[in-house]
C-alpha cells in the first residue's frame, strides 16, 4: 500500500504510463512510467521511486554506460559508436570496423581502453586476411 509523502493518506492511485520518453543527449530512452496520485490531497508523483529503477533499466537496454568525458570533465552517460576506419600499411589500404564512445552531453569522441583494444583487434584481423 501506497502512503502519500505530503499528507500521509494512503488513498492513493496508481496509474502507468507505457512507453514513455524522455532523451539523454538526442538518444531516445524509452521506458513504462508510474504515476501515483493522493486522492486527499491531489499530490501526483512516483511515491516509490520505482521510475528510478526503470530509467536505469531502460538506459542500459539502449546501450548508455556512465563514464567521464575527457571534454566535460564530468561522468556522462556515453554511447559506443562505430565506424569504418580507411588507414594504409606499406602501401595498401585497409578497412576496419572501429569504434569510440560518444559523450551524449558535449558529443566529444573518446577512447578507452576497451574502444582502443576493439579497434586494435579489428585493425589486425584485416591485415591478417590480406596476407
Amino acid at each position: 500500500m501506497k502512503t502519500c509523502p505530503s499528507c500521509g493518506s494512503h488513498r492513493v492511485v496508481r496509474s502507468e504510463t507505457k512507453d514513455w520518453e524522455i532523451f539523454i543527449g538526442d538518444v531516445k530512452i524509452v521506458y513504462d512510467k508510474v504515476e501515483d496520485h493522493c486522492q486527499d490531497c491531489d499530490d501526483r508523483g512516483d511515491f516509490g521511486a520505482e521510475n528510478d529503477g526503470r530509467i536505469e533499466k531502460a538506459i542500459k537496454k539502449a546501450g548508455l554506460v556512465k563514464l567521464l568525458c575527457p571534454e566535460c570533465e564530468v561522468s556522462m552517460y556515453a554511447e559506443l559508436v562505430g565506424w569504418i576506419e580507411r588507414t594504409f600499411f606499406k602501401g595498401k589500404e585497409f578497412r576496419f570496423n572501429a569504434c569510440a564512445y560518444r559523450c551524449t552531453m558535449c558529443d566529444e569522441l573518446f577512447d578507452t581502453a576497451e574502444t582502443m583494444d576493439r579497434s586494435l583487434a579489428a585493425a589486425r584481423a584485416a591485415l591478417k586476411e590480406d596476407q
